[in-house]
């Protein structure tokens, strides 16, 4: 039998599984990698492909879960997996899982389910540990407020303009895949399977231009079945062969200093458990550092500015300005971004071009636009904060200031600022209610825009759902423009115009809005999104399958939409 552990690392966390090798035989530790094909062809979202009607498609994400693992032996019996689950993502290369201590020898295949088995969906998801596959804020696949994880999640182009989006969830649609094949198991092996999701596509229908190109699994949704179908037969084993395997790099962990005090990180309800740094233990000293160094403008190079010029905590860590000026004057080409709840985070800017918050404070020290101050000079300028350095990092053996003790500080800090205390945070502990305007628009935020089969609503959930109100990805909605956005940090040109999703919280202190603030009001937000957006060429997948002349809302339900968004707000 298999049993679970977990073997985590910030930003690539994997499910281990344990299976206890047979009496007297040997263990093996078996890699399982995924290819993803497209019509035999390696699946890149950086292309199109072409269906076998001449349909020509782009694929654009591509999440699933695997779960329940089981290893078919040759007497016809398995050895399954308990309470196993992999995030398979072909967008953030999350494409293996490991198995160490498999049995070898020679089996007959492999089977395994792609979805949650209907027991693990009445569990809370947020009591899922930190990395562990299910937890929302690894795999983003949990429904949010409408409770269930979706099972796969395939979306993308088709033709010039349109766009597709098929969610499978909801447990008749929990699909089981079994591949019969001979393959012999030995140390360090790598069994590889493939999807192919031109079979996956199959006769889902795209032709369609009314926003239909969709399935969220509503009960009894054909589409929804009929993918369900085509997925369970995508599916291939291609081989097992010996394996190169290395070490997984993952940061040392550190303790806290001598005579530090650790932190109470509090997780907020109904918040997943964060994956926290472990080679930046959080301290009572580093978070009073970390804010003291965040409001210190002596860090800037000429003494007029500090982090907190820009990021205001009063308003939700931002400012009130379109883009943010510099000490010196100038102008940045973007709009500050909000700094709460980055605990939750994988990547920092709004491009995601940091993996790591220290990296990402330092920036703008040294950032020509920004605060102008070289590193070597930002240490001299605090000498005086010693002994807090000490404190924090040190004791009494060792005092230095560093840049990367700047940057550490200034993380714990940022670390621990959480938004979670909103009137609808207050709704969902049963402690108030949302009015009829607020109501109005939650059922609008989280209802699928989908004419042809008869629903109305908003979208707003695909990129703005669950506990932070934000996916944490990137999409292009529509602006235009000429900031390449997320292409800047990866050279992808799918990536061209993709900003990083903003949470939704404390939204209404918060504007201007969007990434160079050209919005200055919640309602020309919602306007933006109700009106056809610019057909650019990455156009989210979830907006380029609304129709022509956009969803039309009428000017009451914009206002409700408004009115659920005040409700975000930390009273």
């Amino acid at each position: 039998m298999l049993n679970p552990s977990q073997q985590c690392v910030r930003g690539a966390c994997i499910t281990l599984l344990a299976l206890a090798a047979c009496s007297g035989g040997s263990a093996a530790t078996l890699t399982v990698s995924i290819e993803h094909t497209f019509a035999g062809e390696p699946l890149s979202f950086e292309k199109t492909h072409t269906l076998p009607d001449g349909r020509i498609v782009s694929v654009s994400r591509l999440d699933y879960l695997v779960t329940e693992f089981a290893i078919l032996k040759k007497d016809g019996t398995a050895m399954q997996a308990h309470e196993q689950a992999a995030f398979i993502s072909l967008g953030k290369a999350r494409t293996t899982f490991v198995l160490p201590n498999v049995p070898g020898g020679d089996y007959a295949g492999v089977a395994f389910r792609i979805g949650v088995p209907v027991g693990w969906e009445r569990r809370d998801p947020t009591l899922w540990p930190a990395g562990h596959a299910l937890n929302p804020a690894v795999c983003g696949l949990h429904w949010g407020w409408q409770s269930g994880y979706i099972y796969m999640a395939l979306e993308g182009r088709y033709g010039e303009q349109g766009g597709y989006s098929f969610h499978l969830a909801r447990a008749e649609n929990l699909m089981t895949v079994r591949l019969e094949k001979d393959w012999h198991c030995e140390s360090d092996t790598a069994l590889t399977l493939r999807l192919d999701v031109a079979n996956a596509l199959g006769d889902a229908g795209l032709q369609s231009a009314d926003g239909s190109n969709t399935t969220h699994s509503a009960e009894g949704d054909a589409r929804a079945a009929k993918m369900k179908r085509n997925i369970e037969h995508a599916w291939s084993l291609r081989s097992a062969q010996p394996a190169v395997t290395g070490a997984m790099e993952k940061p040392a962990p550190r303790k806290l200093a001598s005579g530090a005090t650790a932190y109470d990180f509090r997780v907020p309800n109904g918040f997943p458990a964060p994956e926290l740094p472990a080679d930046n233990p959080i301290s009572v000293e580093g978070v009073a550092l970390g804010e003291r160094l965040f409001s210190d403008k002596r860090l800037s190079v000429n003494g007029t500015q500090s982090c907190a010029s820009c990021h205001l905590p009063e308003r939700a860590f931002t400012e009130p300005l379109a883009v943010s000026i510099g000490a010196e004057g100038h102008a940045t080409p973007r709009n500050a971004p909000g700094l709460l709840n980055l605990a939750w985070h994988g990547e920092y800017a709004r491009d995601g071009r940091r993996s790591t918050l220290r990296a990402q404070v330092l920036a703008p020290l040294g950032d020509p636009l920004e605060m102008h101050l070289p590193l070597e000079r930002a240490i001299a300028a605090i000498t005086d904060l010693t002994p807090e350095f000490a404190a924090t990092f040190g004791g009494a053996k060792d005092a230095a200031i560093t840049a990367e003790r700047i940057g550490l500080a200034l993380e714990q800090y940022l670390l621990t600022r959480t938004a979670a205390a909103s009137k609808f945070d207050h709704v969902l502990r049963g402690q108030t209610k949302l009015n009829a305007y607020e109501q109005r628009g939650f059922e609008l935020f989280h209802s699928e825009f989908d004419p042809g089969h008869g629903t109305r609503g908003a979208d707003c959930f695909h990129c703005h759902a669950g506990y932070d109100f934000s996916d944490h990805a990137y999409h292009d909605i529509g602006l235009g423009g000429t900031d390449a956005g997320r292409h800047a940090a990866t050279g992808r040109e799918t990536d061209r115009g993709k900003f990083k999703t903003p949470s939704l919280r404390n939204a209404a202190r918060t504007g201007p809005y969007m990434h160079d603030g050209r919005f200055a009001t919640l309602e020309e937000v919602v306007a933006h999104y109700n009106h056809a957006a610019q057909r650019t060429a990455n156009l989210d997948a979830n907006l380029a399958k609304h129709p022509a002349e956009g969803m039309q809302l009428s000017a009451a339900d914009q206002q409700a939409l408004v009115a659920f968004l005040r409700a975000l707000s930390d009273e």
